[in-house]
């Protein structure tokens, strides 16, 4: 980043790999103090998504400590962050940041949530998404991933009440409303499909 472009509040990350400064690369960082001038070169960021794992309160994590790094280290990231409210289902796409970052990347193919894992030591969630043709799930970065509006890739009575939120899959479970007697026809064939999609 240039001097001229930094700001309080702003979500960065490393503009390349560093060594030194490890903790920042493909984590999302915010400045929280900059140099006054030019030539202090240091700006203070802390932690929103470390390595893949973010809170779910949206809220900085405090495991890792704030860092000082030169700003010309950094990157600006502009990139939503609307991935503290994906599920599993989702559908997205690897952004500019993930095509530079991540070689598995280059072919930009969609991949969908598959699991939202919490972290019991840590409290972080982590997603993991698997790509069409790919064998093996994958945890992923989400500041590398941009969510797709326009595409859902279930069908069927399952992925109809799922989309309309009527009902969920919590830790491997399927929740269903009051209305959805277990063991109906209607309810064995929202498991079967559930089971169909890798959800459950």
């Amino acid at each position: 980043m240039r001097f001229k472009d930094l700001a309080v509040g702003k979500h960065v990350t490393n503009n390349r790999y560093l060594y030194k400064y490890y903790h920042g690369n493909n984590s999302l960082m915010r400045i929280i103090t900059i140099p006054k001038y030019k030539e202090d070169k240091f700006v203070t960021c802390e932690f929103i998504s470390y390595k893949g794992q973010f809170n779910s309160d949206r809220t900085v994590i405090t495991t890792i400590e704030p860092i000082q790094i030169p700003y010309i280290h950094l990157e600006e990231v502009k990139s939503s962050l609307d991935f503290f409210d994906w599920k599993i289902g989702d559908v997205v796409f690897p952004n500019r940041l993930g095509l530079k970052n991540a070689p598995y990347l280059k072919e930009t193919k969609p991949f969908v949530i598959i699991g939202v894992v919490h972290d019991g030591y840590t409290g972080c969630i982590q997603y993991k998404a698997r790509y069409d043709g790919d064998f093996y799930d994958r945890w992923i970065n989400p500041i590398y991933f941009t969510k797709s509006e326009a595409i859902k890739v279930w069908n069927g009575l399952f992925a109809n009440q799922y989309y309309s939120n009527q009902i969920r899959v919590e830790n491997g479970k399927l929740i269903v409303p009051d209305s959805v007697k277990v063991g109906s026809p209607v309810y064995n064939q929202i498991v079967a499909e559930a089971k169909a999609c890798g959800v459950i």
